[in-house]
């Protein structure tokens, strides 16, 4: 953009243009650019008032206005370069936000028209639209990120890459998997078909391809467990075993020795409380348990004891006593 220059109020000079009124007052003077004059070029000398304003105009239309567009348009070209799914998550959280503010004015337009939030309906109304539709040219549901977080198929007895996280049984993985999705605002029944293949392998894998067609998650989830998962019989009962013969030693540390009693404890599904504690301090050291049946016994007076007290009293004796 040339720079130009405005004379104030003083005689002509030469090459400056008079006004129609004769008053110098009223014309201007365009100086021309330092490259314009190394080159001999006085083509700008003598512009009228009339080209100046003009000329002017247009400066000021397109300076700092559409660098700032530029600039814009740039920062938002180099924004959809690398969409991800936060990027995805934040839009939502904001479609929430905007329901919740839509309710809002729904309802105090209801009661009172003229208030403020009654007001902001309209508003409200058009940015939810407005981010809804920006949310459809985004993120087309063929375009929907993988979470990175989603499970490979794998648990105990069908691992095949122990790089990668394994479970204990098929029902824990499928938890996984549905929570992931969840966490992400993943629909797991419009996108479970487009994310699981890759998260088959194996024997897993085959079987899956081999399943032909399968309408619904619920459907397949149902077929998965039936085919790799161990009825809830033989669970239990396997739990109850390992209660049988768990035991602490000092080797190792007691806060996963408390976590693995609940596991099983959980697993095994056993309604007694005196035959969990009994499970309980039979796999205590010896000193560990004299000391804890005397802390419970005096907050009890030999009442009834419930596996969660017991094994608060346990935690709370070997960290007083026995922890080094």
């Amino acid at each position: 953009m040339k720079r130009i220059h405005i004379r104030g109020p003083s005689a002509p000079m030469e090459g400056e243009s008079i006004s129609a009124s004769g008053n110098p007052q009223d014309a201007t003077r365009q100086t021309p650019d330092r490259t314009e004059v190394q080159q001999g070029s006085s083509s700008t000398t003598g512009t009228t008032e009339a080209t100046t304003r003009v000329e002017m105009e247009k400066a000021v239309e397109s300076d700092p206005m559409d660098l700032d567009e530029n600039n814009s348009n740039q920062t938002a070209a180099d924004s959809t370069k690398s969409l991800t799914n936060d990027n995805r998550v934040f839009l939502l959280q904001k479609m929430k936000e905007l329901r919740s503010e839509l309710f809002c004015c729904t309802v105090a337009g209801m009661d009172d028209p003229n208030s403020v939030e009654g007001k902001r309906f309209d508003d409200a109304t058009r940015k939810l639209e407005r981010l809804k539709k920006s949310f459809r040219l985004l993120f087309d549901d063929e375009e929907v990120l993988v979470p990175g977080e989603a499970p490979f198929f794998q648990w105990s007895g069908m691992i095949f890459d122990e790089n990668k996280a394994h479970f204990k049984t098929v029902e824990d993985c499928v938890e996984r998997f549905e929570r992931v999705l969840t966490a992400y605002r993943v629909d797991v029944e419009d996108n479970w078909k487009r994310i699981l293949p890759a998260r088959l392998v194996g024997a897993v894998a085959k079987w899956y391809a081999g399943l032909g067609e399968v309408s619904t998650w619920e459907e397949f989830k149902k077929l998965l467990i039936q085919k790799y998962g161990r009825r809830q019989a033989d669970i239990k009962e396997e739990a109850r075993e390992k209660l049988e013969h768990l035991n602490f030693r000092e080797n190792k540390d007691f806060g996963k020795f408390i976590e693995e009693f609940q596991e099983l404890q959980a697993a095994a599904d056993i309604k007694d409380e005196d035959c969990l504690v009994r499970y309980l301090f039979k796999a205590l050291p010896e000193d560990l348990a004299k000391s804890t049946r005397f802390y419970i016994n005096n907050a009890t007076n030999n009442g009834e004891v419930s596996i969660k007290f017991a094994i608060e009293k346990v935690v709370a004796t070997y960290d007083a006593l026995f922890k080094s």
